[in-house]
């Protein structure tokens, strides 16, 4: 399963076979056909409204929210609090929602405390997308593999960095990728050495 639309297009070319399910998607499913009324959630939230909202939406759901300080990956003592919540509240799920890379690095510290239980799911903004805080890009702009514009027009002084500095290293390795399981990146190597 993948959730960025330009790997499972890459993946597509280089012959491997995906579903392509958005982050969004899946914890929409998740919220509204999996989780169960006393079901236990922790959802580390970027703001304490993201935590009220989500339940008013879904009253039967026993969340538990923390709201991290922002610039959390600077902040050891700050993400520390981070697992230490999420271990301790002995959950079903655990909703990451800080921003990547903030929220891998999260859910990989989560990862290494053997007594923690549940699914640990990072969903960049899903849950402000499921209660109203903000707007998904429309129907026909997923489905083009547009949405990465309109939240960046939606938004563009938080997320043009994200996009000048982290699309183009993974067009690069893409594009490697892709030369070199077509062989074009093989044959001038070759070409190469023997002149």
């Amino acid at each position: 399963m993948c959730d960025i639309t330009p790997i499972y297009w890459v993946a597509k070319i280089l012959g491997s076979r995906m579903t392509l399910v958005t982050g969004s998607d899946l914890t929409s499913h998740l919220f509204h056909e999996k989780i169960k009324a006393g079901d236990r959630v922790v959802l580390i939230a970027p703001y304490a409204e993201v935590g009220s909202r989500m339940a008013e939406r879904f009253p039967e759901i026993d969340f538990r929210c923390h709201v991290p300080p922002q610039n959390l990956i600077n902040k050891p003592e700050a993400m520390e609090a981070c697992v230490r919540f999420a271990t301790e509240s002995q959950t079903d799920f655990v909703f990451i929602a800080v921003g990547s890379p903030q929220s891998e690095l999260l859910a990989y510290e989560i990862s290494k405390i053997t007594y923690a239980s549940g699914v640990c799911i990072c969903c960049g903004a899903s849950l402000e997308f499921i209660t109203g805080l903000e707007t998904r890009a429309p129907a026909v702009m997923r489905r083009f593999a547009l949405e990465w514009l309109y939240r960046l027009l939606s938004n563009p002084k938080r997320l043009w960095r994200r996009y000048v500095y982290a699309v183009p290293p993974l067009a690069w390795l893409c594009m490697k990728e892709i030369a070199k399981r077509s062989g074009l990146l093989a044959s001038t190597i070759t070409r190469g050495q023997a002149s």
